[in-house]
């Protein structure tokens, strides 16, 4: 009798029943939109690979991510700081090299009651490299420009090195790791700072140390060239030996703190050979200098002198 009364049920009025069922279908996916709101983050991919493997590469190294979230629960501003993670398991591959893979719905760690719409671009190659350790030198580098007329005349680091992990084709390039700039914007003391080391890789999840540089500042050198600077002599002042000199007149090129060299002159640059002591005779001598405090000599051209020495007479003691 029941089988009967439905049967008879469904033959009449079928046209009104399909279409309630029909408007029953559309309110539902209307209310389903009401419950529900979308939004897109920009996610990050990580990966978890194998002890002794590390990552090297990722392309893209970043996804859009469009979630589902009850709209009862959460705002439009709420639902953009949404925390998630989209981490694909590599633990099953062995070898490094480069691998290809899709992101599917489960790679998405997200908060429960959201539902994964869709991952663009849901592709990833990503390259698999070993993991390695390296002791490296360590280099200072600097941003901004000291205060005029000084500069940074050293810098000393302590620890001079240290040990860091990465992938083995990065470190195997590498023979030092740069801090991150220290300012020296408008410095001419000596001063201390912390520096954080610069990354090898941003897949690198181990922290790098901090070291401490101790930046000597200095004053800002310039340099002048003295062209036809005449050689003096220096002798014993009990002979009288003849001296000739080849050549009598050199170029210096000479190097001190801006304020200094702007005030120096040619008569407070003196360079002189010293045969005090030498029997007579042919000598080849280096140039021996005089010049204020701060000054220095970069070089001389020539270097060095022909000196022709014929002796004189003895001045009685």
């Amino acid at each position: 009798m029941m089988w009967e009364s439905i049967k008879n049920w469904a033959r009449h009025n079928w046209f009104l029943k399909v279409l309630a069922l029909l408007i029953g279908l559309v309110v539902w996916v209307i209310a389903s939109g009401w419950v529900y709101e979308t939004v897109t983050l920009t996610v990050p991919v990580e990966l978890e690979v194998r002890e002794g493997k590390i990552v090297k590469a990722i392309e893209p190294s970043t996804v859009a991510v469009t979630l589902e979230y009850p709209r009862d629960e959460l705002t439009p501003s709420e639902a953009r700081e949404i925390e998630i993670r989209v981490v694909h398991d590599l633990t099953a591959l062995d070898t490094p090299g480069t691998v290809v893979f899709n992101l599917e719905e489960g790679d998405v760690r997200r908060p429960r009651r959201t539902r994964v719409t869709g991952i663009s671009p849901g592709r990833i190659t990503a390259e698999i490299d070993r993991r390695e350790e390296k002791v490296l030198p360590i280099r200072v580098t600097f941003r901004g420009t000291p205060r005029r007329g000084h500069r940074v005349v050293e810098t000393r680091v302590y620890p001079p090195e240290v040990k860091v992990t990465g992938p083995a084709g990065v470190l195997e390039t590498m023979t030092e790791i740069p801090t991150e700039p220290i300012s020296v914007m408008g410095r001419q003391v000596t001063f201390d700072s912390q520096a954080g080391l610069q990354e090898i890789s941003p897949f690198v999840r181990d922290p790098l140390p901090e070291v401490n540089v101790i930046v000597v500042m200095g004053r800002e050198l310039t340099e002048r060239v003295f062209r036809r600077v005449r050689v003096d002599i220096l002798r014993d002042p009990l002979r009288f030996d003849q001296v000739r000199l080849e050549p009598r007149e050199v170029d210096l090129y000479l190097k001190g703190p801006e304020p200094v060299m702007d005030g120096l002159t040619a008569e407070a640059v003196r360079v002189y050979v010293d045969v005090a002591g030498l029997e007579p005779g042919t000598w080849e001598l280096p140039l021996r200098t005089a010049f204020p405090p701060e000054v220095t000599l970069e070089r001389a051209e020539p270097s060095r002198v022909k000196v022709a020495i014929d002796r004189g007479a003895v001045r009685a003691p």
